[in-house]
C-alpha cells in the first residue's frame, strides 16, 4: 500500500500559483510496495456540474485540477512502480461510469488512460452516497486497493447529511486505502476531514 507520508499533492485552489506548480505531484512509493505481489489503485473522479467551477484566479476549474492529477497518478505510478501496479477509472455525479476497469500500467496503457481522462466532463448533480457504496462495493471483489477520491465534496443528490455520509464511509473495510482530494475553496471540507478523522486508514488533500 501507499505511505501516506510518501504521497505529497501540492495545489492551490484560492491563490495565485505558479504554473510550474500547477497539479503538481509528488508520487513515491514507499519499500512496503515490494512485499506485494500487486498494487491496484481505484481513481473516483466527481464530474458534477459543480466541477466546472473556476478553481483559482488563473481561471482553472476544479476539473482541469482533478483531471491532471488523474493523469499524473496513472504516469507517475507507471515509472516508479516496484510490484506490477493496476488502475481503473471511474466517475460519478448522479451515476457511476466505469471509464476503464482495473488495468495494469505500461508504456503503451498509460497513453490510453490520458487520453480517456481527457474526454471526461462535467454533468449533473453530486451523489457521494453513491460513491462510497461504489466503493464499497468494490471492496467486494478486491479487498486490498488505494482509492484516490477527487471531488469538491459537496453532496448535492441522494444523501446529503455529513454525519450520515462519514458513517457510510466507515463502512468501506480498513483493507481499502482511502485518500481524499478536495478541489475548490469551497469544497466541503466538514464533509471530508470528517471522514478522515473518524476512519482509518484515511488521507485529506
Amino acid at each position: 500500500m501507499f505511505s501516506q507520508s510518501n504521497t505529497t499533492f501540492s495545489s492551490s485552489s484560492t491563490e495565485q500559483i505558479d504554473d510550474k506548480l500547477f497539479g503538481t505531484i509528488t508520487f513515491q512509493v514507499s519499500d512496503i510496495v515490494a512485499r506485494h505481489t500487486e498494487l491496484n489503485i481505484a481513481l473516483i473522479m466527481d464530474n458534477s456540474s459543480s466541477m466546472d467551477d473556476m478553481c483559482d484566479q488563473a481561471g482553472r476549474k476544479r476539473m482541469q485540477y482533478a483531471k491532471f492529477t488523474a493523469e499524473q497518478l496513472c504516469r507517475k505510478a507507471q515509472e516508479n512502480a516496484r510490484c506490477p501496479t493496476k488502475v481503473s477509472l471511474t466517475t460519478f455525479d448522479t451515476t457511476i461510469i466505469s471509464v476503464f476497469d482495473m488495468q495494469e500500467l505500461t508504456s503503451e496503457t498509460v497513453g490510453e488512460m490520458a487520453s480517456k481522462i481527457s474526454t471526461i466532463h462535467s454533468n449533473g448533480s453530486t451523489d457521494i452516497s453513491a460513491m462510497l457504496n461504489e466503493i464499497i462495493k468494490m471492496s467486494q471483489t478486491k479487498s486490498e486497493f488505494v482509492a484516490f477520491v477527487l471531488t469538491d465534496g459537496q453532496a448535492t443528490s441522494g444523501e446529503t447529511n455529513v454525519q450520515k455520509l462519514i458513517r457510510l464511509a466507515c463502512e468501506i473495510p480498513e483493507t481499502v486505502q482511502l485518500e481524499l482530494i478536495g478541489y475548490g475553496a469551497d469544497h466541503d471540507f466538514k464533509l471530508l476531514k470528517g471522514i478522515q478523522q473518524v476512519r482509518p486508514n484515511t488521507g485529506y488533500r
